[in-house]
């Protein structure tokens, strides 16, 4: 959105706008909470980096669906089918950008790139070698 001189082509896998219950269900924000809690509980300085990142989790991002009309650049929605990110939350995302593309794995989770590396790199690299 903000620099569309510099992207040509976007690939997003899991997205959401938002850290709330119209991307995520409930119970993944409740157990975020819970696993955070522990970590705090744990006062371990070696998890600091990981305590950081999962509340994050709970803080951002915030955009709103609207703001991304002004993307540009061809894009593709990557999402799993059993992905924590609400499948309408998905479509949503896909749906406000310009000519976007969304791609649903069958069968997949959010982790489709780490659990399915082939089948995730295989729609990378094709939607990547479109004119």
């Amino acid at each position: 959105m903000k620099y569309p001189d510099y992207v040509k082509k976007l690939i997003t896998m899991g997205a959401n706008l938002d850290p709330s219950e119209t991307s995520v269900t409930k119970k993944i924000l409740t157990e975020t909470k819970r696993d955070i809690n522990k970590l705090k509980n744990k006062n371990d300085p070696a998890n600091l980096t990981t305590l950081r990142l999962m509340e994050m989790l709970l803080t951002e991002p915030h955009i709103v669906a609207s703001d991304l009309q002004k993307i540009t650049a061809k894009t593709l929605v990557l999402a799993g089918e059993k992905d924590i990110i609400l499948d309408g939350h998905t479509r949503l995302i896909a749906k406000s950008i310009p000519k976007a593309e969304v791609l649903i794995f069958k069968g997949q989770t959010h982790f489709v790139p780490e659990e399915n590396p082939a089948l995730f790199n295989k729609a990378v690299l094709d939607f990547l070698a479109k004119p």
